[in-house]
């Protein structure tokens, strides 16, 4: 008598195991679709990281070499070449549109155009300034300092001195300049206690500012 096939499956079962049995081929199909998918995946975030990477390199770059415009744009006008100065502080204004710096661009732009006669571009840059809602204190310091600057050029101390006492009083960027050309007029006026005065009002608002040494030797403190 023969034995019952107990190896023999219903169709129904054989045809599971053909759909989802493992086999080298399929195995290999699907780990090559998901390496391809990785790679891809990886390579995406490599770019997406190294774009990332890039952008931040330039902005530093072009923050530092607006910094850099920037000193050099006072530096020149400090030491007399106004025509000089133009170009590196309108480089500087095309990058900084918010924050401290901004205000500094704009005051030194403005009196390098107001000292080389560019009066139209500096009205355009005062109403400009005027219009993007600084607070008067700040435009007027910035008056009292440009009148003041040109009244020590046609050596006039005495409207010098006046304007820059003008700009010290007010609260601003530019209290620390206004209190050095005071300190400066007063001195040429012939009035050290004046200066010596100033000097001191800059040193207390500045303790850690570069020119405190030179005026604790001169005032022997």
């Amino acid at each position: 008598m023969a034995r019952p096939d107990t190896t023999s499956q219903p169709s129904s079962h054989r045809s599971y195991n053909l759909l989802f049995a493992s086999s080298p081929v399929v195995d290999n199909l699907f780990a090559k679709k998901n390496r391809y998918w990785l790679l891809g995946g990886g390579a995406a975030a490599v770019v997406l990281v190294f774009t990332t990477l890039l952008i931040m390199v330039i902005r530093q770059h072009q923050r530092a070499s607006a910094f850099e415009s920037l000193r050099d744009g006072i530096a020149m006008l400090q030491n007399g070449k106004a025509e000089e100065a133009i170009l590196p502080l309108e480089q500087a204004e095309t990058y900084f549109r918010s924050g401290d710096e901004v205000q500094l661009v704009e005051f030194y732009l403005f009196e390098a155009y107001r000292q080389t006669g560019k009066v139209d571009k500096a009205k355009t840059l005062f109403e400009k300034m005027n219009q993007s809602g600084k607070d008067s204190g700040y435009l007027a310091q910035i008056l009292f300092l440009s009148l003041g600057r040109n009244a020590e050029k046609g050596n006039d101390l005495q409207a010098a001195r006046k304007d820059y006492e003008g700009a010290a009083t007010l609260e601003g960027p530019f209290s620390g300049d206004a209190l050095l050309s005071l300190a400066r007029v007063a001195e040429a006026s012939g009035d050290p206690a004046a200066a010596a005065t100033a000097q001191e009002k800059y040193l207390l608002s500045y303790p850690n500012s570069p020119l405190t040494e030179i005026f604790k030797q001169k005032s022997g403190k």
